[in-house]
């Protein structure tokens, strides 16, 4: 039997915010944010539960402001499954002796 085809992703929303929905959407991830720039790398292993929570935190915020179908995430959702290549990469690399930093720092690309 033939695989059945799957249908296409829905188009993405894109939401139209009123100046109080702007005001809010930026104080919701500006919160999320430091919650994620509060966690030391150095302190925190790359597969802690902590950043995951964080990380899921982020993503569902951004889903709350933007929408679940936004483009913004679905960016995020891609930029989580590179950041995932990049611990397991980096955690291969400490344990051969290498030792790069699992949390290296990356500019970020928002306009906070």
């Amino acid at each position: 039997m033939a695989p059945r085809p799957t249908s296409p992703p829905p188009p993405p929303e894109v939401k139209h915010f009123t100046p109080d929905e702007i005001e809010q959407g930026v104080r919701k991830l500006r919160r999320r944010l430091e919650e994620l720039h509060a966690m030391d790398p150095q302190q925190i292993a790359p597969d802690d539960q902590r950043k995951r929570n964080a990380y899921h935190n982020l993503e569902t915020t951004i889903a709350e402001v933007f929408g679940q179908n936004s483009a913004e995430s679905r960016e995020f959702s891609l930029h989580e499954i590179r950041e995932a290549n990049e611990l397991e990469r980096t955690a291969t690399q400490a344990a051969v002796g290498t030792g790069r930093n699992a949390f290296e720092t990356r500019p970020c690309s928002c306009n906070a």
